[in-house]
């Protein structure tokens, strides 16, 4: 390997690193106080980094909100969730789709309760919030013409979009996993048994 190439891996891992520990810093402040309490500078000491690189790196405050949120997705794994949704087969696609719902909710439910209630006090974090939303309603909508197509659905699409929002919404699942202390798969199975009940499946 030429010097060159060696520095470039070396500077990207670097910079790799900053970005992960600038992530870590700003989700372990949201869970304590919530996205209004945490500034840059508490998240940059936190870090162990200089408060101009947090904003170089992430812009603003409401930039690095959306970096955690892109964090959440990807440590969530929410390409699961659309391959489920995307090409699971018609017969469990509900059940299936509500379950990994459920396991991406359960990836840190404690900064989910705090990002989603920043949103309700900030309306440009609810903006971002509503926007990152918008591909939680894409799968349900692929989901629904789905079950459509299969003739599975009991009621008309809309309804079963509605009853769907509500059912996979963060505030339902946390209100059985943290409200009544199930598991994520007694929440799941709940859940499901919900959908299944009201839409057909």
């Amino acid at each position: 390997m030429s010097p060159r190439r060696y520095t470039l891996g070396a500077r990207a891992a670097a910079v790799a690193d900053t970005r992960e520990r600038v992530l870590t810093a700003a989700r372990d402040l949201y869970r304590d106080g919530g996205f209004h309490r945490s500034s840059l500078d508490e998240v940059a000491r936190r870090a162990d980094v200089a408060r101009a690189t947090v904003y170089q790196r992430f812009g603003s405050k409401l930039g690095l909100l959306e970096a955690v949120l892109t964090d959440y997705e990807r440590r969530a794994d929410l390409p699961a969730l659309a391959a489920v949704v995307e090409e699971g087969p018609p017969e469990t696609l509900l059940r299936a789709m509500v379950t990994e719902g459920c396991r991406y909710w359960a990836t840190d439910p404690a900064l989910a309760r705090k990002i989603l209630a920043a949103g309700s006090a900030d309306p440009a974090a609810g903006e971002l919030l509503r926007r990152h939303d918008a591909g939680r309603l894409s799968l349900l909508e692929t989901t629904v013409r789905r079950l459509d197509e299969a003739g599975r659905l009991a009621v008309p699409p809309g309804t079963a979009l509605d009853v769907l929002w509500v059912l996979t919404a963060f505030e339902t699942y946390d209100q059985l996993a943290a409200g009544r202390g199930l598991s994520t798969q007694d929440t799941a199975d709940v859940l499901s048994g919900l959908a299944e009940a009201r839409l057909g499946g």
